[in-house]
């Protein structure tokens, strides 16, 4: 009698389940109670993703991130999981750059806390691989057409042109994602000349060239000049009559990523507390960046109230986190 109506009663059961995991997640919160908050949090958010709730799916992800980090911090293997349920949410809606993104974070947790050779931590591994082998495949087929793009606006509208500039910055992102860093430098300085000179020093698109420049910098390790490089964007952005909100947040949120990695935690801690301000007015303040750039400006400032020299070394073990 239960299947006699197999996909009606799938349906009404499914949305029966999820309306008591709201309810359940719900009590959670308002009782305050981590465990619980991580354990309805992570089913809800699992089942909201298989019903292809996705919004909600992240919101309630990362109001579950968010309890984690205050609770048990960033290096805990039950926020690995979290990070890695976020990041399945963001694969299923074809965000596969976010997606990496938290498979990136989840990953190094998992080695350290649960070993390279337990399940959970291989099966992240395997996910990140996935999406990986698809995305060079994907290159390189970008990489042709844009060079082909290129030639034929070279040829037809110039070098100095606005559209020239943009797929030389597209050449310059694909060979930083495929680790040629030399090539992609040349794309994007040549992109920059080509936008300072159509568009101006102080225009937010020659800002936005800069940004690339700051992100292939900060990636290879040259923190100086990525710092530069983001204040220089930034200084342009934020003169600007009408910001980008969402821009300014990402040039922010790395300068504090690398004040954070140089264990600088009193400007990480500025950096991030601004990034969230910008967060929250492009994205909301409930959004998942939102939440991890408020939690990190949390972590920061415990770090830096404990910068003694009695605890430097222990702070600093805590705060080794790969950019």
């Amino acid at each position: 009698m239960l299947w006699a109506d197999m996909s009606g009663r799938r349906s009404t059961t499914s949305h029966v389940d999820v309306d008591r995991l709201r309810l359940l997640f719900r009590r959670a919160q308002a009782k305050k109670s981590p465990p619980l908050i991580l354990k309805y949090g992570l089913k809800l958010g699992k089942r909201l993703r298989k019903e292809k709730q996705h919004e909600e799916a992240t919101d309630v992800l990362s109001a579950t991130l968010l309890n984690q980090m205050d609770n048990v911090g960033e290096d805990h293997a039950d926020t690995a999981l979290v990070l890695v349920a976020l990041g399945d949410v963001f694969e299923a809606k074809g965000n596969y750059a976010r997606a990496v993104t938290y498979f990136n974070k989840a990953l190094p947790i998992q080695e350290a806390q649960l070993g390279k050779d337990h399940d959970t931590t291989t099966k992240t591994a395997l996910k990140l691989a996935s999406i990986q082998s698809h995305q060079e495949e994907y290159y390189d087929k970008a990489l042709e057409a844009y060079r082909e793009a290129l030639q034929i606006k070279l040829d037809n509208v110039g070098e100095l042109h606005p559209s020239t500039a943009v797929t030389l910055i597209n050449l310059g992102l694909v060979c930083k994602q495929q680790g040629d860093m030399p090539r992609a430098l040349e794309y994007l300085t040549h992109a920059l000349t080509i936008r300072s000179r159509v568009f101006g020093t102080t225009h937010v698109e020659t800002a936005a060239c800069i940004t690339h420049l700051a992100d292939l910098y900060r990636v290879e390790g040259s923190y100086d000049k990525a710092l530069e490089y983001y204040k220089w964007s930034l200084s342009i952005q934020e003169a600007h009559e009408r910001p980008r909100h969402r821009a300014i947040a990402d040039c922010l949120y790395n300068i504090a990523l690398i004040h954070k990695h140089l264990r600088a935690y009193s400007d990480s801690q500025q950096a991030f507390t601004q990034a969230a301000q910008h967060f929250t007015i492009a994205l909301g303040a409930d959004d998942a960046e939102t939440l991890d750039c408020v939690a990190q400006a949390e972590r920061a400032r415990t770090l830096a109230g404990r910068e003694t020299p009695q605890h430097l070394s222990q702070a600093d073990n805590e705060a080794e986190t790969a950019i």
